[in-house]
């Protein structure tokens, strides 16, 4: 399962809440369409529709009140800072990534051919492009991973690094904790040089689950901190689940904590979104972690957060 799964699912808008012609125009390309969800992506104009087919087969497409709006686009018409990233990570990337190339308005290119195709999606004209990769591993996974947004007034380069050129406090993670590594990500500000943040993703051994390991942590401001006493009841019923849906015997760290459980408010700087962060606390421990709503709802696939 990816790591984002389950957080994007709740931030989706559910049909009752968006206009009747948007809900139409998806319903016209796609008449089997079914447990449609919707997210705003330029209110008022743009919306981004997941669904399933009667087939069961996933899909996700750009909507707005006069039709569907996905534009892939063709090589040449891709910023030139955009084409060199492709080009340069290509390279880089060798045999985990085959030959690429950018999609010809095929928005199943990817379906054709697993584990060669790069396409760039205009999310928002002129405004915002993401490009992604779909890996080997999406023969088996059938998983996406972007790889590069380019924003007009600020860049961010996604570099993959391999295990070994990863800090050693983040490799202990993998080595203590009986983690496989799949791949790592560094995040660079073009903007703000001296910041970066790596991404890395691996598979549990023992059951199977992704994780997600962010370095540094400080992308979070803590707002408060209350006590296991304090959390809603729908949370804690959560965790007795979050417990079973993970096959462990604790929500806790990688390590033996022998810590109280913490409920934490967060913020996102960049978004202002402040989400609820449970996890076991253990002074400078990797430990796993979820997220969830005031309800006690899932926003957040179970992951790590290193430094803690």
């Amino acid at each position: 399962m990816s790591c984002n799964t389950l957080k994007d699912e709740q931030s989706l808008k559910p049909l009752p809440e968006i206009p009747d012609e948007i809900i139409l125009n998806v319903k016209k390309s796609f008449p089997t369409a079914q447990n449609i969800y919707f997210k705003v992506i330029e209110n008022g104009k743009l919306w981004e529709a997941n669904f399933y087919t009667d087939k069961m087969e996933s899909y996700h497409t750009l909507v707005t009140r006069s039709g569907l709006s996905d534009t892939y686009l063709k090589g040449q018409t891709v910023p030139s800072i955009l084409q060199e990233s492709l080009s340069s990570n290509a390279a880089f990337l060798g045999s985990f990534f085959s030959n690429y190339r950018i999609s010809d308005n095929n928005p199943n290119a990817e379906q054709n051919n697993p584990g060669s195709v790069i396409y760039a999606d205009l999310l928002i004209e002129n405004k915002q492009y993401k490009a992604k990769w779909v890996n080997e591993i999406s023969k088996i996974t059938n998983d996406t991973i972007s790889v590069f947004t380019l924003l007009p007034q600020n860049v961010y380069e996604y570099k993959m690094f391999s295990q070994s050129d990863l800090p050693e406090e983040i490799n202990q993670v993998f080595i203590n904790g009986g983690f496989s590594f799949i791949h790592a990500f560094r995040y660079v500000s073009v903007l703000e040089p001296n910041f970066y943040e790596y991404k890395i993703v691996g598979i549990d051994k023992k059951d199977n689950t992704n994780i997600q390991i962010t370095y540094p942590y400080s992308k979070f401001k803590t707002i408060s901190t209350i006590t296991k006493a304090n959390l809603p009841s729908k949370a804690v019923e959560f965790i007795n689940t979050a417990k079973e849906l993970v096959g462990m015997k604790d929500i806790g760290c990688l390590y033996d904590c022998k810590t109280t459980l913490g409920y934490t408010k967060v913020q996102d700087p960049k978004t202002g979104n402040t989400i609820n962060f449970l996890a076991k606390l253990g002074s400078g421990k990797e430990c796993r972690s979820v997220l969830f709503d005031e309800v006690g709802n899932i926003v957040s696939n179970i992951y790590i957060k290193y430094p803690f």
